[in-house]
């Protein structure tokens, strides 16, 4: 049985992708039509590209891809029929196997000969699908071309400086759970890195370390669900560098997306060092409370700290007790400008957490700014 999957921007509301799988189907009676996915954002050929990068190997060698994605047999000036890894790949000619493949690996491309019976894209494909499966020679059905002859996408490669001491990437993809995933691979990463301190630029966020997996988390500081709602970065089963949000959803805690303002080709840098400064202000602020009232105080805490946390321009919140004195509580803030703490302390939120905090007060409260100068992960 021979084995056919799809890619489209179809979604599955309409009758597109059983009228694709039905005219197939009638060509080839004996092909096992697989769906890779039908929601690729619209006319999105990076989102295509990462999206089958991370689907086609899983499949059995001589399986054929069929991408319909900017496809429009009157819109694309060619088409491409692509070998790599024994497998093959039909796209148009528009950038989509710009992930699969660099110029330095083996393929073999051809530019489709469209012959006048095929009226439409899907007639097409369903031809040369018909060929291949049929063993027709794979260099008459077109004529071949180069790699770096076919349209690429430049902003699927992450560039690395002439120094080698950054690497510019961008926001390539937003999966199902909103994480942000990024061009810049595990191995390039490493590459650059060589034993090097880093520190990663995001929006206007700074992180200097990488989770080792989902749930690396200093459960000695606080417990994980204290953690839900921060964000943090990890290499995803791809070997992608990706922003994440720790147990995110849409509805109560948000992604990378609505809570950080990250948008597809967001330019994200990666700066390595032998020490790396972060220039960011740190604010700590002293309380003590009368007794009786700390449990008012916590739950209170626990009540906004998310929404403080998830402020513009706070990338940090932690909250100390004294031991020997536990009447005595620090808040320890980190804020990418000062300005950024004053527009937190001349909001609505800031009034109303001051106002219910104050009155548990038995003494007068003591603040520091400062600025963070070196952090060592």
């Amino acid at each position: 049985m021979s084995i056919i999957t799809l890619t489209t921007d179809y979604g599955v509301k309409d009758h597109f992708v059983a009228s694709v799988k039905g005219k197939i189907i009638t060509e080839i009676p004996t092909a096992q039509i697989i769906d890779v996915s039908h929601c690729i954002d619209l006319y999105n050929i990076t989102n295509t590209s990462y999206v089958l990068f991370g689907a086609y190997s899983n499949f059995p060698k001589g399986s054929l891809h069929m991408v319909l994605v900017e496809a429009e047999m009157f819109d694309q000036t060619s088409f491409l029929l692509t070998k790599f890894n024994d497998h093959f790949f039909l796209t148009a000619n528009n950038g989509a196997i710009t992930l699969l493949a660099t110029a330095e690996d083996e393929t073999e491309i051809i530019d489709l000969k469209i012959p006048d019976f095929c009226y439409n894209t899907v007639a097409l494909y369903t031809y040369i699908a018909k060929e291949i499966l049929n063993g027709t020679d794979f260099n008459s059905l077109g004529t071949k071309i180069n790699y770096n002859d076919c349209e690429l996408l430049v902003e699927l490669r992450p560039k690395v400086a002439d120094d080698e001491n950054s690497i510019r990437g961008a926001v390539i993809y937003f999966d199902h759970y909103g994480n942000a995933v990024t061009n810049i691979s595990k191995e390039l990463f490493e590459q650059v890195r060589n034993g090097r301190k880093y520190l990663i630029n995001a929006v206007k966020y700074q992180i200097n370390r990488i989770n080792e997996f989902y749930v690396d988390f200093n459960t000695e500081a606080k417990s994980l669900r204290e953690y839900e709602g921060d964000m943090f970065f990890i290499f995803n089963d791809l070997g992608f560098l990706q922003m994440s949000i720790y147990k995110s959803d849409y509805e109560n805690v948000g992604n990378a997306k609505t809570l950080f303002g990250v948008t597809y080709r967001d330019t994200i840098i990666t700066e390595f060092t032998a020490e790396i400064k972060i220039n960011m202000f740190v604010r700590i602020v002293k309380m003590s409370f009368h007794q009786e009232k700390i449990p008012m105080f916590l739950e209170h805490f626990h009540g906004v700290k998310n929404n403080i946390r998830n402020f513009p321009g706070n990338n940090f919140l932690e909250i100390y007790q004294d031991k020997s004195n536990p009447s005595i509580f620090f808040t320890y803030s980190v804020w990418n400008e000062e300005t950024d703490l004053e527009n937190y302390r001349n909001s609505d939120l800031f009034k109303d957490v001051w106002a219910f905090t104050k009155a548990l007060f038995n003494d007068k409260p003591e603040a520091w700014s400062v600025d963070k100068l070196v952090s060592l992960p």
